[in-house]
Parts: structure tokens; C-alpha cells; sequence
């Protein structure tokens, strides 16, 4: 626990408290840039000074990341100020991933060098007529006798202008198969003055300021050394960055529900109607009551699969496409709800602290969209939930389980450094997550400090988990293979993400517990979380929004764990 709790320290110490509108990462300062729709150059500057981009590169290329829990808890906390600039910073982890994934030892030490410089790196992947079908692809990159020619237009590139160099997903073949895309590393300052343009900048109705517009490619002229991997990879190496990048999207999720529940408390607490608090009221706690619950799943479900990058590293297709299927949605939906308890504020746009809802709504209903939307993550795992269902079957003996799910949810547990070709395009019927909850009812009796009751409850909600799991197995065994996708299929697999989601939760709580906030390990709250899951009436609402309250009051994120916040 200790790095997580250094590292946010650090970082809050340095950039103050956002509500101090004398701060420069400060709400006041995000709402104006989002107003006048303008790129927050102030607060790059300012990441760039406290170290962030180090956090992109690999410590074996000279940068700081290593485990990936790490960087999305960076990610959140920039992404509970502003996401614009968190969205806008870290848009060079994405577009250099693939190149971490399937580069040269040379490609990835000379984009070490370019990031460690704060060079901006964007990817370059969508067009305007396909849009998340990157399989139409028609940008064409030829090859030459002593390199490559590109020609295109890619669209709704973020930092297309600002970047110095851009990942490019092209067509290098017309075969109609999975081999006709490669990637290429274009290095703008290595292109003639016509061979690239830009599209005007996109107006859009969340992150305002964030440069977002598209460029062109007209005869662009590439040396043999910018193709990342082989000809016919870029597809592969693009599917395992993005198990994750989706994943560390859920982080820009977390950050963004921190910041409007801890507003919705605050507003609840000081609002005054029928001579008491607005929080008073049964509809209004129990509105935030859920909200909390949700919120706690969603950040343990982030922080985890994050973790499981440099853990479990050949079943990150499965467990990015339900992390990135769930988060995203879940806390849209909550923020959303949220409008029933700040009324007319959530529309207002300067409104004093208040003012910073509406941003906070409008932003985070993107990060469902980025890097394969919900239903694309969905359709990932409805593919694989029959192989899954089957392997649950078989009584395989997995000897090696117990222990990595040890390390995976033992917050404090070192993680070794990922190696990219463990990611794989299938887990091949792997799940350890969820196949962990077979376990859970056992360990549960040697948790400190749970009342018999709390006990009993998590295990009857363990037990509704498990019945869900075989519920959904039994439809996917039961399925005749189809290209068509049915509904019910998509809804299975949702149902798969909550089962997911309440897997990282009870695990995360037993592995972790001694590392928990004090007011956390009564258990009370992981019940109230669970119910939200398996859809049971609610538990321990107002326990929940005590604890809520006292995390707020100690300056601790809304989380389980207590990382210290400025303020």
C-alpha cells in the first residue's frame, strides 16, 4: 500500500487542493478553459512538471511505469480535476502502446526518448466513414523500395496537431482477412512540408477544450523503420493495446464519479429544505447511498484489472473488455443519477464549486466510446464466454491460481514488470477472477472483524453470484454458433460483468483488508455493494453514507483504501 499511498501524496502535495481557486489544477480554472472550449495548456505544463509522462514509459526504456496500478491511480487523480487534461496528457500512453506492445527494442527507446522530452504521441486510428469499424479501413500505406508511402485521412484524433509523432493503423494489403493492416510510428518533423494536413478542430459536447480534429496523409513518405512489428500485425498488436488502454480508461471513469459524489455530499449536507439538510431525505440518501456503492465497485474493479496487466497478462482480453464494458457505463449512469440530488445545478455552468457538475457530467459520458465503445467490449466477450463456460466445466486442476490471484488482489503485493507477448488475443478459457469466487466463502471465516451477520450476508451474496455464474454458463453452452449476435447473448454477457465486478470486489476486500481504511473493514459497505450487483434490496445504506462522509472529512479519496487528498 505503501507506493499507492507515496505516489498520491506526492502528487496531491504538489498541485494543492482543486476547490483553492488560488491553485492552478484548480475546478475553477478546468471550468473556464471548458467554457471558452480552449486546450488546458496551463495544466499540461504543470503534469509535465511533476513527472507524469515518466509514468508512460517503461522503467526498462528509462521511465517509471511498472505497475499499472500505479498509473491508473495517476490517471484517476488527474481525471477527478479535469478530464480534459487527463484525457489530453494521457493520450500519448495510447498512442504509443502499441509500439511498447509490438515495437523494436530500437522503436521503443527512441519513443522513450521523445515521451521523456514530453513530446506529445497520439494515435491515429479511426475514419470518418467506418468509425469504430477499423476493419474498413482505407488509409493505404504502399510499399516503396527503400521504405513506405501514406496516403489518407484519419479522424477524431486527439492532440493530432500537438503531437510530434503519431501511431498509424493503415491498410497494407486488400486480401479481405484479419492480416491486411500494419502499424507505422510517423515521426511528423521526418515528413515534407505537403505531406501531411490537418482538419479544423471538432466541436464537441463534453471535453471542449481537448484538441480533437483529423489529419491527411497525401503522399507521405516513411523510412522501413517506422512499421511496428511485421507487415499484416496491426491489427494483433493493436487488439492487445488496447487490453490496455481500455482498461486504464476505466481510471478516467474513477476519477470523474470521485469528484461529482464527493459535490453531490457536499451539496446534499449544506442545502437547507423542511428546516433540515436536503441529505435528510429518505429518497435523497438513498440516492447517494447507491451512488457511493457504485462507485466503490467501480473504482476496486479499475484498480484491480489494472493490476491483472502485469499479473495475469494472457487473460487480459477478457478481463479489459468486462472492465472497460462496466466502469465507464456504470458511472455514467451514476453521475447521471446524481442530477436528482443537485436540481437545478447540475445545469448551471457558473455556480460557484457547484458549477463544475455540468463538466463532470457531459465529460465523462466520452470515456465509454474511447478504445472500443460498451457494445464493442460486450461482443468481445460474448465470443469468448462459451470457451469460458466450458473450461469452468472441466475439472482441470490450475495449481498456479491461488497465488497469483494472491498477488492480483494484495494491494501492498510487488509486481513483476509486464512483458508485452504475454498479451494474447484469447485467454483460451482462462477466467481466474471470477473463478476465484468458487474459493471465497472459505476465506471469508479468516477475515478480522466481521460480525457474524456481515458474514452471513457476504456469503449468501457470494452464493447469488455463483447461481448467476452457472445461469450464464448453462446459456452459453447451450448456444448454437452464429454470426448473429443475439440480445440475450449481449445481456449475458452484461450479467457477466456484474458477476465480474462483484469477483474483484470480495476478492479485492479479503486479500486487502488489513491495508483497508479503518471505517471500511467492518464489511458493512462491500454488503451494500454486493446487493447493487446481484440485485438484492439495498444493505447498510446509512452505515455506507456515515463512512462515505468520514473519508470525505479525513481527506481520503472515496475509496476503500485511504490515499490522502489535498484539501
Amino acid at each position: 500500500m505503501k507506493s499507492l499511498y507515496d505516489l498520491t501524496l506526492d502528487y496531491e502535495r504538489f498541485f494543492g487542493d482543486p476547490a483553492d481557486e488560488k491553485n492552478t489544477f484548480s475546478f475553477k480554472r478546468a471550468r473556464q478553459y471548458d467554457i471558452n472550449s480552449t486546450f488546458p495548456e496551463e495544466f499540461i505544463r504543470e503534469l509535465n512538471a511533476w513527472g507524469l509522462s515518466e509514468y508512460y514509459v517503461p522503467e526498462a526504456f528509462g521511465g517509471n511505469l511498472k505497475g499499472y496500478d500505479e498509473l491508473f491511480n495517476l490517471i484517476r487523480l488527474t481525471s477527478r480535476r479535469d478530464l480534459t487534461a487527463a484525457i489530453g496528457h494521457g493520450k500519448t500512453m495510447l498512442g504509443a502502446i502499441c509500439v511498447w506492445v509490438g515495437g523494436s527494442d530500437t522503436q521503443r527507446a527512441r519513443l522513450a526518448e521523445s515521451i521523456l522530452r514530453q513530446d506529445q504521441v497520439s494515435l491515429a486510428l479511426t475514419e470518418h466513414p467506418h468509425g469504430s469499424d477499423i476493419s474498413a479501413t482505407d488509409t493505404l500505406c504502399s510499399e516503396t523500395e527503400d521504405g513506405y508511402l501514406l496516403n489518407g485521412e484519419k479522424y477524431l484524433i486527439n492532440n493530432a496537431r500537438r503531437s510530434a509523432s503519431l501511431t498509424v493503423f493503415a491498410r497494407t494489403s486488400a486480401k479481405n482477412n484479419a492480416r491486411d493492416f500494419s502499424l507505422f510510428m510517423v515521426e511528423k518533423a521526418g515528413l515534407p512540408e505537403n505531406a501531411l494536413s490537418y482538419e479544423p478542430k471538432l466541436l464537441t459536447h463534453g471535453i471542449k477544450g481537448a484538441d480533437i480534429s483529423g489529419v491527411r496523409f497525401h503522399n507521405a513518405p516513411l523510412p522501413a523503420s517506422s512499421l511496428v512489428g511485421q507487415i499484416g500485425q496491426g491489427l494483433e498488436i493493436m487488439l492487445c493495446g488496447f487490453q490496455i488502454s481500455r482498461t486504464l480508461c476505466t481510471a478516467l471513469s474513477c476519477g470523474a464519479g470521485e469528484s461529482a459524489l464527493r459535490l453531490a455530499y457536499r451539496y446534499a449536507e449544506q442545502r437547507r429544505v423542511y428546516h433540515s439538510s436536503l441529505s435528510q431525505l429518505a429518497n435523497i440518501r438513498r440516492r447517494l447511498s447507491d451512488s457511493a456503492a457504485d462507485l466503490l465497485i467501480a473504482d476496486l474493479v479499475g484498480l484491480f484489472s489494472s493490476r491483472a496487466i502485469n499479473v495475469l497478462p494472457q487473460q487480459m482480453s477478457t478481463i479489459s473488455a468486462a472492465a472497460k464494458a462496466y466502469v465507464p457505463a456504470s458511472i455514467e449512469t451514476m453521475v447521471d443519477g446524481l442530477v436528482d440530488v443537485l436540481g437545478a445545478r447540475a445545469y448551471l455552468e457558473d455556480d460557484g464549486e457547484f458549477g463544475h457538475f455540468s463538466k463532470l457530467q457531459r465529460d465523462c459520458r466520452l470515456v465509454s466510446l474511447f478504445d472500443g465503445n460498451t457494445v464493442v467490449n460486450l461482443q468481445a466477450l460474448v465470443v469468448q464466454l462459451p470457451v469460458l463456460a466450458r473450461q469452468r466445466r472441466r475439472p482441470i486442476s490450475q495449481q498456479e491460481m491461488p497465488a497469483l490471484l494472491d498477488v492480483l488482489f494484495s494491494i501492498d503485493a510487488p509486481l513483476e514488470a509486464l512483458k508485452p507477448e504475454q498479451l494474447k488475443l484469447s485467454g483460451k478459457g482462462h477466467d481466474f477472477i471470477v473463478q476465484g469466487l468458487f474459493d471465497v466463502q472459505r476465506q471469508l471465516t479468516d477475515v478480522e472483524g466481521l460480525s457474524a451477520t456481515v458474514q452471513q450476508k457476504l456469503s449468501a451474496q457470494v452464493s447469488e453470484l455463483l447461481i448467476q455464474l452457472a445461469l450464464l454458463d448453462d446459456f452459453f453452452l447451450s448456444q448454437t454458433p452464429s454470426k448473429q449476435i443475439s440480445a440475450q447473448s449481449f445481456a449475458m454477457a452484461e450479467n457477466y460483468t456484474r458477476i465480474f465486478a462483484g469477483a474483484c470486489c470480495i476478492q479485492a476486500f479479503i486479500s486487502s483488508h488489513r491495508h483497508l481504511a479503518a471505517h471500511w473493514k467492518d464489511g458493512k459497505a462491500l454488503c451494500a455493494c454486493l446487493a447493487r450487483l446481484v440485485g438484492t434490496p439495498a444493505e447498510y445504506a446509512e452505515p455506507l453514507m456515515q463512512q462515505v462522509q468520514t473519508s470525505i472529512e479525513q481527506h481520503q479519496l472515496i475509496s476503500f483504501f485511504p490515499l490522502p487528498l489535498a484539501g
